[in-house]
């Protein structure tokens, strides 16, 4: 899960920073929405958060079941 996190840390801080700097041109082709409003910049950090948290956590829960003593004699 601390991979995970770091991974969704590090898409989401580039992902804004990719989305401000390229927000002259978004501001043409976005339709009544401020091309920098905090509030779509909140929700969708949000449910990318939580959808690459779940991507993460349900591996690492099954990962988490199994006995590491039949994990190494199975390989």
């Amino acid at each position: 899960l601390r991979q995970g996190g770091f991974l969704i840390l590090l898409g989401v801080t580039v992902g804004i920073a990719g989305a401000l700097a390229l927000s002259r041109y978004m501001g043409s082709i976005l339709y009544e929405i401020e091309p920098t409003s905090p509030i779509t910049y909140a929700s969708v950090t949000v449910i990318l958060v939580a959808v690459a948290g779940l991507a993460s956590y349900l591996p690492a829960r099954r990962a988490m079941r199994v006995d590491p003593k039949v994990a190494f004699t199975e390989e």
